[in-house]
């Protein structure tokens, strides 16, 4: 077994997706192994445009980190807090392991698991949402000083503006939840 494919099956065996590193190398590898080969013209462009992909792959893992968002309107969901939405939004069409969910909220295992099995036994079918709107940065949900709707509510009004009774109507509480929930949040970082 080569030293890739073993890496590759380490990967599985670990249960973790490739880290940059690990693409990087896996890229540079193909583009070794196949070098080696005898191509005609059309094999030729076929490779080259692979290269040119992977080329611009590994521009793009380089110059940023994929910023994962969600869809403002994934928290009109009725009868799940915002954490609940979260992590069946990450698991169900994200497709993003417990384990991936629990270290991108900055969560114990458990926890997710958890609220992700209570999420799917209060609302078994998936979330509906539009996509096409405004969408919220997950990282938002990794402070570990506010809670998730606390977080929710500052983002929405002191980034995107809102007022109290638009963040009620949009996330179905009612506007003393929201107040409550936005001072807190302003206690926590005053106190």
């Amino acid at each position: 077994m080569n030293k890739s494919s073993k890496n590759l099956s380490d990967r599985k065996k670990e249960n973790r997706n490739p880290t940059k590193t690990d693409i990087k190398r896996d890229i540079l590898l193909f583009e070794k192994q196949i070098s080696s080969y005898e191509l005609d013209d059309n094999q030729t462009k076929v490779l080259n445009d692979i290269k040119l992909k992977l080329q611009e792959l590994l521009y793009n893992l380089e110059s940023e980190e994929i910023q994962i968002t969600i869809p403002i309107t994934i928290f009109s969901t009725r009868h799940l807090g915002v954490l609940e939405i979260l992590v069946k939004y990450l698991k169900e069409e994200s497709n993003l392991s417990i384990k991936q969910i629990a270290k991108l909220l900055d969560k114990n295992y458990s926890t997710t698991w958890n609220t992700y099995n209570k999420a799917t036994t209060k609302h078994q079918e998936r979330l509906s949402y539009d996509s096409s709107g405004t969408k919220i940065p997950i990282n938002i949900f990794s402070e570990k000083l506010l809670g998730p709707l606390e977080a929710l509510v500052v983002f929405l009004k002191e980034k995107l503006m809102m007022k109290n009774s638009e963040i009620a109507k949009l996330l179905q509480k009612s506007p003393k939840t929201i107040w409550s929930s936005y001072n807190k949040a302003k206690q926590k970082y005053n106190g």
